[in-house]
């Protein structure tokens, strides 16, 4: 059984961060598996067309979790989309003897346009210091 959540999600770097974050549009994909006994890992796909064709994106594959309970949360992203794009995925697990299991169904998410920065208030350029005499 998988259930899984599909958000896209843009970083930036606090400003008290010595070093910046990464930038730009991605898709987070999270889901829950259970009863991953056999199981070593997920495969996740897309595609630009409901329909496909889907091509596999995550290069190593997503590792099962190897602590104890009855179920995991597991979280890719996805960095290779552009803004304003329409991308479905779904995913896969994969065993221990490299047989595969489709786990979703095709899930759709847009990625939202990247929003330029709001003007200053004045319309104009950023205050400037006056000219020193």
């Amino acid at each position: 059984m998988i259930a899984w959540l599909l958000l896209p999600i843009l970083l930036a770097a606090p400003a008290t961060d010595p070093v910046p974050a990464e930038t730009g549009p991605k898709i987070t994909l999270r889901w829950v598996a259970r009863q991953e006994d056999s199981t070593y890992g997920y495969l996740v796909y897309r595609s630009e067309q409901r329909a496909g064709p889907f091509r596999r994106v995550n290069g190593p594959i997503v590792r099962k979790l190897d602590t104890p309970g009855p179920s995991h949360e597991y979280r890719w992203e996805d960095r290779t989309v552009e803004a304003g794009h329409v991308y479905y995925y779904y995913i896969e697990s994969i065993d221990r003897r490299a047989k595969k299991s489709r786990l979703s169904g095709v899930v759709s998410k847009t990625v939202e346009p990247v929003a330029p920065p709001p003007a200053p208030p004045d319309g104009g350029d950023a205050p400037r210091d006056p000219p020193s005499e």
